[in-house]
């Protein structure tokens, strides 16, 4: 019986706060505007804000793309083990799902993809976003590719997170991490 002085009746209060302030933690952690996570940088562009993996070597976006405003990359700049690219703009679309489709997002790596799953996002300043993930063959390692968009809407302009890397060399986890960390910052 709680309330009547026992143990369980002393920790129910302590532990009651305790997840309280773990929840209240919880959630200003996955916002974007708190400080990385352990082991994490994070990016600014113009638009977007994106933590990734401080181990990660930032690219020259202009050589990735006219709509690209940053790029990081794990492993060697000609064949890199993952990569992270942002894009701003690079359609106008009224959802996410339209977005998506115009830009083709399983097929944006320039190899026949095979969307594997498509779910409703929040991405921090946006309208509406959506997480797209997919499969595809690389070029030149014939080894399978894994690949995240994430899709964020606003005001029609589109924006977009993409993770793309070799299937057993991108952790899941860290393509988690940088999804949970993106939001709309300007523009």
């Amino acid at each position: 019986m709680l309330g009547n002085g026992s143990p369980r009746a002393a920790l129910q209060g302590p532990v009651l706060a305790g997840l309280a302030v773990l929840t209240g933690l919880t959630v200003l952690a996955g916002c974007g505007g708190a400080e990385p996570a352990e082991g994490l940088t994070r990016a600014e562009t113009s638009a977007v804000t994106v933590d990734y993996p401080s181990g990660w070597v930032k690219g020259d976006p202009a050589q990735a793309g006219s709509s690209v405003t940053f790029v990081a990359r794990q492993g060697a700049a000609d064949a890199p083990d993952a990569q992270l690219a942002v894009l701003e703009k690079p359609v106008k679309a009224s959802t996410a799902s339209l977005a998506a489709a115009a830009m083709g997002t399983a097929r944006a790596t320039g190899q026949a993809g095979r969307e594997t799953k498509r779910t409703q996002a929040e991405v921090e300043g946006a309208d509406e976003a959506l997480r797209v993930d997919y499969t595809y063959t690389l070029r030149d390692a014939g080894a399978r590719g894994v690949g995240v968009d994430l899709v964020a809407v606003k005001d029609r302009d589109v924006f977009v997170v993409r993770i793309t890397g070799v299937q057993g060399r991108l952790d899941p986890g860290t393509i988690d991490a940088i999804v949970a960390s993106m939001r709309l910052t300007g523009e």
